[in-house]
């Protein structure tokens, strides 16, 4: 029980040190869209990184902004082959997990326990 609470707590300290190190330098493109890690306040008084999307072909492109994860953290983004498919790192409390969203109606669900999808 010991090793997996070891186990746990350095893959969130990883996820943290990754998440300081990518934020704002990381996207995925695919599709014409782009996938960043992008900070919201939900609610007002705290700040969470989610994942948005933006239209970097729009006239202005950060109208376009869609946020489209809500809990925990997320970050480190990457799409699927044809672009239908995003998994990215997802941590809530001392759990890290891959999960991936369907684009085309936002629905996600965790995958493997982990981070850094490629």
């Amino acid at each position: 029980m010991h090793a997996r609470i070891v186990q746990v707590m350095l893959t969130a300290v990883g996820f943290i040190a990754s998440l300081s190190l990518s934020t704002g330098i990381h996207a995925a493109v695919a599709n014409g869209l782009i996938a960043y890690p992008c900070e919201t306040e939900n609610p007002p008084e705290t700040h969470q990184q989610n994942i948005c999307l933006i239209d970097p072909a729009a006239p202005n492109p950060a109208a376009t902004r869609k946020q489209i994860t809500f809990d925990g953290i997320n970050a480190l983004p990457a799409w699927s082959p044809d672009g239908t498919m995003l998994a990215y790192t997802h941590l809530e409390g001392n759990s890290a997990e891959i999960f991936v969203m369907k684009i085309s109606d936002l629905s996600a669900k965790p995958l493997v326990p982990g981070a850094a999808p490629a």
